[in-house]
């Protein structure tokens, strides 16, 4: 579980659903921590949230494009194993 400091407040009054497992935290000056991460199962199926940086720079970070690749790996059901290897 990481904590990343966030510079505007686009994020307040977010509530959790039951099942969810918070990944990462994102902490804004006006309404303190906020899921920015989570994961969940739901029925058969699995769903992986974000809401960090969406634009092609983002998305090209190493760091960042490995998480969204390690994510849709998890929701698409692959081994825990084959997903750390990534």
């Amino acid at each position: 579980h990481y904590t990343v400091d966030v510079a505007h407040d686009g994020l307040s009054g977010l509530d959790m659903a039951g099942g969810v497992v918070p990944l990462m935290t994102l902490s804004t000056q006006d309404s303190g921590d906020q899921p920015g991460l989570w994961a969940r199962k739901v029925g058969s199926g699995r769903v992986v949230y974000s809401a960090l940086g969406h634009d092609a720079a983002s998305i090209r970070h190493p760091i960042h494009s490995r998480l969204l690749c390690r994510s849709a790996l998890w929701a698409l059901g692959a081994p825990d194993q084959s997903i750390r290897e990534i």
